[in-house]
């Protein structure tokens, strides 16, 4: 998302408005639950970025959570959104049941996911029977974009993904970060990238280099055993702001 602490443009981008254009057509199919998938705020965690969010999403009537990205800063966030029940350690990680099916929500605001949040992640998935869908703000995996997979992985990637094979209930992942669209098979599980609503970026080329400018999201509808996601992009130069379905 990467709101900034004041409204104006960001690398020419007007990163508010994106955002607004992209919850407005969201909530024209009703969803059930909203996932901000991480990267709040521009930087690193400006308040007044989260207190724009926060007023933009008093607006909706439809359950939100969220987790945290490297641009983010958990201790920030929580005050600002009342997530400080959910705090260890400084880090926003936690576990919930949605209509019955369960949920795991981690912190990789660090470019990590630590120990201790690795050994609650074994623990939490233990007590479930069921499936659980995971999310994750950095994808647990290298992922076929060259300039975020050389510049910008999960730092303690191997790690993350001994764990994660010790878990045969997750096999579905949803991360953010790439500013991409793609689902990445690993080991099993499906790992789901979903598109940001502040600009796409390349995975052909080494360096930084903007994709497009159309802001995105992922709708996913799951029923306990099956899933299936649908990525949606707003051209925004059509006056329009025609639907582009992938």
């Amino acid at each position: 998302i990467h709101i900034g602490a004041e409204p104006k443009l960001y690398y020419d981008i007007d990163v508010r408005k994106n955002f607004l254009l992209v919850l407005e057509k969201v909530l024209k199919t009703k969803p059930d639950l909203i996932v901000l998938c991480g990267d709040q705020a521009l930087e690193r965690g400006e308040r007044e970025a989260y207190e724009w969010l926060r007023e933009q999403l008093k607006k909706v009537e439809i359950p939100i959570l969220q987790i945290m990205g490297n641009h983010d800063d958990a201790l920030v966030s929580s005050e600002v959104f009342g997530y400080q029940d959910q705090l260890k350690d400084g880090e926003l990680y936690y576990s919930t049941t949605f209509k019955g099916y369960p949920l795991i929500f981690l912190d990789s605001s660090s470019n990590r996911v630590g120990k201790k949040q690795l050994e609650w992640l074994k623990e939490e998935a233990s007590k479930i029977d069921g499936e659980i869908l995971l999310f994750m703000h950095h994808p647990p995996t290298i992922s076929g974009s060259r300039f975020m997979d050389d510049n910008w992985p999960l730092l303690n990637l191997e790690e993350v993904q001994e764990v994660l094979k010790e878990i045969p209930n997750i096999r579905h992942i949803f991360s953010g970060h790439y500013h991409t669209t793609k689902t990445v098979q690993w080991m099993g599980k499906q790992i789901h990238l979903c598109p940001a609503t502040q600009m796409q970026i390349c995975e052909e080329l080494e360096e930084f280099q903007v994709a497009n400018l159309n802001p995105g999201w992922m709708s996913v509808q799951w029923n306990g055993k099956e899933i299936k996601c649908k990525t949606t992009f707003i051209d925004i130069s059509n006056k329009q702001n025609e639907i582009i379905f992938q």
